[in-house]
Formats: C-alpha cells, sequence, structure tokens
C-alpha cells in the first residue's frame, strides 16, 4: 500500500483552531494526584505483587558476577510463553 498524496490533510495553527480547543490549553486541568484510571490500576497491581525477596535477588546478582548462575532455559521459556499468554488475556500473574 502506497500513499501519494495527503493534500486532505493540512496542519492547523492554534489561531485556527476553535477557541474551546485554545481555552483547554491555555488553562490545563488539575486533578487530584493519583486520580487518573492508569495510576489506580498501577497502584492496584503493585499492591497485589508480591514482596521482594531482596537476599535471593543479591545471590542471583552476585551468580551472574561470577558466571555460576544456572538457567532452566526450557522452563524460562515456558513462564514467558505463560506471562505473555496472561497478559494477552488480561489476566495479571
Amino acid at each position: 500500500m502506497s500513499i501519494d498524496k495527503l493534500s486532505f490533510i493540512r496542519p492547523v495553527t492554534l489561531s485556527e483552531a476553535p477557541p474551546s480547543s485554545r481555552e483547554s490549553r491555555s488553562q490545563p486541568t488539575k486533578a487530584e494526584p493519583g486520580s487518573d484510571i492508569l495510576t489506580q490500576v498501577a497502584r492496584q497491581r503493585l499492591d497485589a505483587a508480591p514482596e521482594v525477596d531482596n537476599l535471593k535477588v543479591q545471590q542471583i546478582k552476585e551468580q551472574l558476577r561470577q558466571g555460576s548462575l544456572n538457567v532452566d532455559i526450557e522452563q524460562l521459556a515456558d513462564n514467558l510463553l505463560d506471562m505473555g499468554a496472561s497478559i494477552h488475556n488480561g489476566k495479571s500473574s
């Protein structure tokens, strides 16, 4: 598919925009911190997330530095596929 001409699209300057558009740009809306839906969903997921085992994280970092971390690649691949499927299906793991 190719697009030869975009003559039907032209830039709009601020002076051409309807007055309501100009006003909304100059007067940003003020919302309470954390009131948008994305923030609410993020907070819910963060609250539902398991706590991080910092000792285990440090041990894994040290094994990575030493080159001694053994990873079951097949298990890792299966886990990634499961995680992708749960995201696609709208479920969080």
